[in-house]
């Protein structure tokens, strides 16, 4: 059984990782079970027979409701001043911020507590009854998906219990977290550390920072599902198209050295290149281009479906990627979307990476784009020479060892050793 609380059709990319074990490890002989959150709209699994059972479980209302609160991001308006709605407008605005300033802290985030996942653990529970498995994986986070695996093998249920860590929980750099409740999550994530029967991750660094309370911890990294793209040379007319596709999370994803360098540019008469986001939650991209003055040439869009993402990254001229590996804590993360990104053959911009970094190295190792960091000359030499049609990156894709299937092959086998 795979515990996640992000299974097709959730439109994530931390749906992708577990989707991969499910259909990997079924087609290698395996009888999967996936236990996951039903979503607002979803229709139930057909009960015919399927290669992977899937049992989504309905959480509370109350879920819904604060899920639709979290991801409620847009910009206040204003009125103008004098209007009788600006006392109104002032108070929502302080609200807002409040709630912004708890989100970066993780409330609900599906990463720290509080949050709302736990609202769904005991109806899962439930839902499983008394069924055995010889192994259930939890895949972190939320929190709940690891309470529900030790749940079951602390009653008889599981043989084996498999901790999986996408991110990490306490040692998160994206949310810090809240001064009371680290207490009791650092006491319970160790509890489950020493409980578990295997302990895996997406990357090294993750790893390293796991080994300081079990040594034992092994790595299986993110990639892609799917083919490479086929490296078809983009011919736009008069604009070139840098996209961004996904979450965003402010500050440690900054685009403002690019925004400095398009300013220059808007300055100079020059706005044949754009930038195009497309994802959930930028009110923040929206405000930092207007901000920077150049909303002309940053165009924000809303969240897409993963099959129109993908379209979207291997029809751009190139890609943005950024992050902040030089962040205490960041330097392990390898996010799904560079896997996308390198499948899809586009030359990426990555702004905040450095060539040392874990993602730099597999930039750099797929002559797939310039690891800018922070310098606004590199990134001007970009776009200059993606303007002139005249960039020398000719990405090769995704080595082999990137193959999710690859990989959830590999982590099945360690499986069965236990």
């Amino acid at each position: 059984m795979i515990v996640t609380a992000f299974y097709p059709p959730e439109n994530a990319i931390a749906a992708q990782r577990p989707l991969s074990w499910a259909n990997a490890w079924s087609e290698s002989g395996c009888d999967v079970t996936v236990l996951t959150v039903r979503r607002e709209g979803s229709l139930p699994p057909p009960n015919a027979v399927r290669p992977v059972r899937v049992i989504e479980i309905s959480p509370s209302t109350l879920f819904a409701k604060l899920r639709r609160l979290y991801r409620k991001s847009a910009p206040v308006s204003t009125p103008a001043s004098g209007s009788p709605d600006m006392i109104s407008a002032r108070r929502d605005s302080m609200v807002r911020r409040l709630f912004e300033s708890l989100k970066r802290r993780g409330l609900l985030s599906s990463v720290r507590w509080p949050d709302a996942y736990d609202l769904w653990r005991s109806p899962a529970i439930r839902a499983i009854g008394s069924e055995k498995f010889d192994v259930v994986v939890s895949t972190f986070g939320p929190p709940a998906v690891i309470a529900v695996g030790w749940n079951l093998k602390r009653r008889g249920l599981a043989k084996k219990w498999v901790l999986d860590f996408r991110d990490l929980w306490t040692e998160n750099p994206s949310f810090r977290g809240f001064p009371i409740v680290r207490f009791f999550e650092r006491r319970a994530e160790n509890f489950y550390l020493k409980r578990a029967d295997a302990v895996t991750t997406v990357s090294e660094p993750l790893a390293q920072a796991l080994r300081k309370r079990r040594e034992d911890v092994w790595v299986f990294t993110n990639g892609y599902e799917g083919e490479n793209a086929t490296n078809v040379r983009k011919t736009h007319a008069k604009t070139r198209v840098i996209r961004y596709t996904g979450s965003h999370y402010w500050p440690h994803q900054d685009p403002t050295p690019l925004f400095e360098v398009l300013k220059v540019r808007l300055d100079r008469g020059r706005s044949d290149v754009v930038v195009e986001f497309y994802g959930p939650s930028l009110g923040k991209i929206s405000e930092l281009a207007e901000k920077s003055g150049v909303s002309s040439v940053v165009r924000v869009f809303g969240a897409t479906s993963r099959s129109e993402a993908l379209h979207l990254q291997s029809t751009a001229d190139a890609l943005l990627f950024l992050e902040s590996p030089s962040t205490p804590g960041r330097e392990g993360i390898l996010t799904g979307k560079l896997f996308e990104y390198l499948a899809a053959k586009r030359p990426i911009l990555a702004v905040g990476i450095h060539q040392q970094s874990l993602a730099g190295q597999i930039i750099s190792e797929c002559d797939a784009g310039v690891c800018a960091e922070r310098d606004q000359a590199k990134i001007e030499g970009m776009i200059s020479e993606l303007e002139r049609d005249a960039l020398a990156i000719r990405p090769t894709g995704l080595p082999t060892r990137f193959s999710r299937k690859t990989i959830a092959v590999e982590m099945l086998r360690m499986i069965r050793s236990l």
